[in-house]
């Protein structure tokens, strides 16, 4: 009785240090599957940085990066206002609310906004009038080139002013001045 009672123990504490071992790996490959989410995530988020730098780039400015707790949606919810202020006037994406917009339907808003920052940035209308504002892009070999845009030229500022004078004539007024002649 007493052989049997110590070989239950024994089977019982190598039972608890199988389980204690299992647990274990799991916890650990739960910990791994974790972090390459969370590395994916963060590359995830870099990519987008990367993407979007080109169009802040355009206006001589930089993306702003991601908070280290932020997910790629949060991330673009930032960025979206942003990017909608190089917009004309008049744009629709310009006066959306991004905050209110649902999470599987904002990459679709999102890549639009993309799009449209992208085609308007060269459009003389995306300034406003009396502005002449800088824009850089690169030509085929990588350097950087800057355009001024805006609604009016800046040679008009050198030309002479013009008046316009207009008279109407009566045609009566113009024999009598010319029957002295």
């Amino acid at each position: 009785m007493a052989d049997k009672l110590a070989d239950l123990l024994r089977e019982t504490r190598e039972a608890k240090a199988r389980s204690e071992e299992l647990l274990s790996q799991v916890r650990a490959d739960s910990a791994r599957k974790a972090g390459d989410k969370d590395k994916l995530r963060q590359h995830q988020l870099r990519e987008e940085q990367a993407d979007v730098d080109t169009l802040f780039a355009i206006h001589g400015l930089s993306a702003p990066p991601a908070r280290a707790d932020s997910s790629v949606n949060g991330y673009r919810r930032a960025l979206a206002p942003m990017l909608a202020r190089y917009l004309p006037d008049g744009h629709t994406l310009r006066a959306l609310e991004w905050s209110d917009i649902p999470s599987d339907a904002l990459p679709i808003f999102y890549s639009q906004l993309k799009a449209a920052v992208q085609e308007s940035a060269f459009r003389p209308d995306s300034v406003p009038p009396g502005k002449m504002e800088k824009r850089i892009r690169r030509d085929q070999s990588g350097r950087e080139v800057t355009e001024w845009i805006g609604q009016d030229s800046f040679v008009k500022d050198f030309a002479p002013p013009v008046t316009r004078r207009a008279k109407i004539r009566d045609l009566a007024d113009f024999a009598r001045s010319r029957a002295f002649d």
